[in-house]
Formats: C-alpha cells, sequence, structure tokens
C-alpha cells in the first residue's frame, strides 16, 4: 500500500505513515497476546531498515525521526510491556530498538 502511495500519491505519503502507525498503537494496546507480537514485530522490521544499512533506506520507508518520536511520544515500550509478554520477546525487541539508536 505504502509503495503505491509512494508512487500515486507523494502528497499523501506522511498521511499514510501516520495511519500505519497508528494501527501499531492500536494493535500494542491491546491485551490480545498474538496483535501485540505481531505489531512489536512490525516495528522491529521498520527499526531494522536503518540500523542494516542508512544509505539504502527507500522513499517507502518511514522516516528516523518521525518513528523515534513515535516511539517516545507514545511510550511505545511501556505499552508494550503491559500484559503478558514473554520476556524473551521483549528482550529481542528492547535489542532492536538499541542498535536503531547507534549512529551511523
Amino acid at each position: 500500500m505504502k509503495k503505491i502511495c509512494s508512487i500515486a500519491w507523494t502528497n499523501r505519503l506522511e498521511v499514510i505513515e501516520q495511519l500505519h502507525l497508528d494501527l501499531l498503537l492500536k494493535m500494542i494496546a491491546l491485551t490480545n497476546f498474538n496483535a501485540k507480537m505481531n505489531a512489536l514485530k512490525e516495528l522491529s522490521k521498520m527499526i531494522e531498515v536503518y540500523t542494516l544499512n542508512v544509505q539504502t533506506t527507500t522513499k517507502t520507508s518511514i522516516r528516523r525521526e518521525l518513528l523515534t518520536e513515535w516511539i517516545i511520544g507514545k511510550s511505545i515500550l511501556s505499552k508494550a510491556l503491559e500484559g503478558t509478554i514473554d520476556k524473551i520477546d521483549i528482550i529481542r525487541f528492547q535489542t532492536s530498538i538499541s542498535i536503531g539508536n547507534r549512529k551511523y
């Protein structure tokens, strides 16, 4: 969907990014374990885009600043820790976030 929008509606790309983040926030806030884990995995993938190679980020990847502000502003880690997520999964997620904070 985002790839299509980046070509057809370049002026609407920020709206699509925000909708994507809003959907992830709603999924993280759910008590359903699978929904929460799927949202955290998606967020981890988004973070990995910037950690693997900054030069290869594409038009379809969310800006690093927007993603960082969203994670901090919406208290994503606090919301992720609420509920019954396995400690190992939390450690994996936190590791991906700490790797994402490295300067390249």
